[in-house]
């Protein structure tokens, strides 16, 4: 496995100057911008906003031949200086950072074997894509998708892409390249060197001819006129490496591709050995955003810094500001990504490598890990077969440039991302309209991804590391199942009552979560909540007693499977009164409560098309009774000293009906209960109305479903007219019903209302 190379580390000797000439120069208290230590002796200038980039260079005396100038996002340089004129220039006043031009590659591991006969896919769809169109092991031997990417551009930052393999047919554009630069293709080459130079940990020389369709070295720093013509029309469409054909292979191959659809923007920012500069990376984001304007988009990232540059994490974020998708690679380090751009970068997707085999998904013993990493998705393996790696089948170039379209198999965090990338194509295919912010396109799809990502698939590799990446493992929408069990239950302890906490379910298993149900054994308590809400306080808990209690997450399919705790409630077990008590000196005595009562009435408010929240009016003094509400069908209840409950996973269109009872604090029980019905999907705001009125039928009743309302007196002497319930003259009642359409995620449903027409 090839990691990546480390930033070596040479500290640039920082002498303070006074900056003349510059009529921003720093004064007076302002501290000069920090200066990170440079392996390259290169760095990255950010200026201020509305500076002017040539007045900056003028006034610090640089010479403009060899530097790198930038303008789309941030005004700003790069280029090689000297200690002093770094120095000097971190003290201007319109510095506002400097990044050290850092050395970056591709994160991935290469099988040995330019060919698939040692692939245990061969033949057959490629592992990875059969397992995201499923929610369990094993594999099917064959991969479905509702839309395949078209009309959506996906940006691979890599090497480049070998354009005329078979797998890509017409559909890869032109794109950018360094080596249509003289500048950046002069400062790679004097900062990298050639790759018949490189070497493995160990020294020894790795560099093969006939790795590379092309001299390397002419490919990557040519001198020859011939050559140089080529450089300097260079989009991109040739690839003397492999790894951004591989990538570009899985987001979008005719056979091995997630998205077969899309159209390909090869984005070379790595020379033939796979590395590159920071500087290299900022000059293709300034491409890509100055190139999209509108439509749906996602950049891949199979590549990686060792830290994490302001200037390059300015434009990704810049990027993604415009409604496009960044995916990036985890890593291949085995530790934690959260000081890695552009994993770490925030709004990004940052994808772990999970093994997949013919019957199991385990996390890959190299995959970076952690709470920076978003997502699992396929990534190839670590075993081998006669002397080659199983991993991820995908398009290779052509290294004897004789027309081929062969194919390799690698592995890696490189993989995994363009799985992701490829899925995410599709979902904005989906879309109505192209995303065009952060909130329509990073947030959105981020959205969708956790929801449809099955949880608890993959096998962690050490599971008893204290922090792991969540649970999630990449699906492209297929059939949800129930959620999973919620983590980290905890249970505290009083007397009479015990408030539970868990967390968030990692993902929604195909449907969005509704709410959790919080239960317990024997059945004397217990609540609801609604999403975005991680505990619930237990009442009418009977001291001593032991209790199981169970939190589920509840999705549109149903209940999942339970998080446990066991409960011994009360003070350690012993057994308490809890009463109201006043004093009056010199002795104390105990009031006891007014029998509880009842309410007599209540109402059902719909806020979304799975939950139900049931309200009615106090009928004793606040706090001194205990509500239970039970739901049916389910036999869910809610216990409460407020006077509403929330019931999640109830299904729009279904009539329920509730019953409610009362208890004081000292456990007399009201002398009946009182029954009512609700459909799912409504709410009724008004129980009466005045004879002779005309009432506006949104303010009677309403529902979160867009889907086209109908009305019809059902009984009664009411009538509809223009949108509003006309009442009789006379006292009575009457009763309409209101059907509404499907819309979205709401069925087509119907209830009756019954309206008292009072005088």
């Amino acid at each position: 496995m090839r990691r990546l190379p480390v930033v070596l580390a040479a500290l640039a000797l920082v002498t303070p100057l006074c900056a003349v000439g510059a009529a921003e120069a720093s004064s007076g208290g302002r501290s000069a911008a920090p200066v990170p230590a440079s392996a390259t002796g290169r760095y990255i200038v950010q200026l201020r906003d509305g500076s002017d980039v040539q007045q900056f260079i003028d006034d610090n005396g640089l010479d403009r031949t060899g530097l790198i100038v930038y303008s789309s996002i941030f005004p700003g340089v790069a280029g090689s200086f000297a200690a002093g004129t770094i120095a000097r220039l971190a003290a201007d006043a319109r510095v506002i950072s400097i990044d050290a031009d850092e050395i970056i590659t591709q994160e991935t591991t290469r099988t040995t074997g330019p060919t698939v006969a040692y692939a245990s896919d061969s033949g057959y769809v490629p592992m990875g894509l059969d397992r995201i169109d499923q929610r369990t092991d094993p594999i099917d031997r064959s991969y479905s998708y509702a839309y395949d990417g078209t009309g959506v551009d996906v940006y691979v930052f890599d090497t480049g892409v070998y354009a005329a393999h078979t797998e890509f047919s017409s559909r890869v554009a032109n794109g950018w390249s360094y080596r249509a630069d003289s500048t950046l293709r002069n400062s790679v080459w004097s900062t990298l060197g050639s790759c018949k130079n490189q070497t493995d940990s160990n020294g020894n020389n790795i560099y093969s001819a006939a790795d590379h369709p092309y001299d390397v070295d002419t490919f990557d720093h040519p001198t020859l006129a011939a050559d140089v013509t080529a450089a300097l029309t260079d989009v991109g469409k040739t690839d003397n490496e492999g790894h951004g054909t591989h990538v570009a292979g899985i987001v979008g191959g005719s056979t091995v591709g997630a998205a077969p659809g899309v159209t390909i923007y090869p984005v070379r920012i790595l020379n033939s050995c796979g590395s590159g500069l920071t500087s290299m990376a900022n000059a293709g984001l300034d491409w890509a955003i100055s190139h999209h304007t509108t439509g749906r988009a996602v950049v891949n990232m199979s590549v990686g810094f060792d830290n994490r540059p302001s200037s390059f994490e300015t434009k990704v974020t810049s990027l993604m500001a415009e409604g496009v998708v960044v995916v990036a690679a985890a890593g291949n380090d085995s530790g934690s990504s959260c000081n890695s751009a552009p994993a770490a970068t925030a709004g990004t997707v940052s994808v772990g490598a999970a093994v997949v085999s013919n019957s199991s998904t385990t996390e890959a013993w190299y995959s970076n890990y952690g709470e920076c990493v978003d997502i699992f998705a396929p990534g190839g393996a670590a075993v081998i077969s006669g002397g080659h790696e199983v991993g991820t089948t995908s398009a290779w170039i052509d290294v004897t440039n004789g027309s081929l379209s062969p194919y390799v198999v690698e592995s890696g965090t490189s993989m995994a991302a363009p799985h992701v990338a490829g899925v995410v194509a599709q979902y904005l295919q989906s879309l109505a309209s192209a995303p065009v912010s952060k909130t329509t396109g990073t947030d959105a799809v981020w959205a969708w991804l956790k929801q449809n990502a099955t949880c608890d698939a993959v096998t962690y590799y050490n599971g008893s590391r204290t922090v792991q990446t969540p649970n999630r493992f990449l699906n492209t929408g297929t059939a949800a199942i129930v959620p999973c069990a919620p983590r980290n239950v905890t249970v505290t302890q009083a007397a009479g009552r015990s408030v539970v906490a868990w967390d968030e379910v990692a993902t929604g298993n195909g449907s969005a979560i509704s709410g959790y149900q919080v239960t317990t054994t024997p059945s004397t308590a217990g609540c609801t909540t609604n999403a975005a809400t991680f505990t619930c306080t237990l009442t009418g808990l009977t001291d001593g007693t032991t209790y199981a209690v169970s939190v589920k997450a509840v999705n549109g399919v149903g209940a999942g499977t339970a998080g446990t705790k066991t409960l011994v409630a009360g003070v350690s077990g012993t057994a308490t009164t809890v009463a109201l008590t006043t004093t009056v000196a010199p002795t104390t005595t105990t009031t006891v409560p007014p029998d509880p009562v009842t309410p007599t009435t209540a109402n059902a408010t719909a806020s979304s098309s799975s939950t139900l929240t049931i309200s009615w009016p106090a009928v004793n003094v606040a706090g001194t009774v205990e509500y239970t509400v039970t739901i049916s069908p389910g036999g869910v209840t809610c216990t409460t000293r407020a006077t509403s409950c929330t019931f999640a996973g109830v299904k729009s269109g279904t009539n329920y009906s509730f019953t409610i009872t009362a208890r004081n604090v000292i456990g007399s029980v009201a002398g009946s209960s009182f029954t009512f019905s609700a459909t799912a999907g409504f709410t009724v705001k008004l129980q009466s109305v005045k004879v002779k009125s005309r009432t506006l039928l949104s303010r009677i009743v309403t529902s979160p479903s867009k889907g086209k309302r109908t009305y019809r007196v059902t009984s009664g002497k009411c009538t509809i007219s223009t949108g509003r319930l006309v009442a009789p003259t006379k006292a009575g009642t009457c009763r309409f019903r209101v059907s509404i359409a499907k819309s979205g995620t709401y069925p087509a449903m119907s209830t009756t209302v019954k309206l008292v027409v009072v005088g």
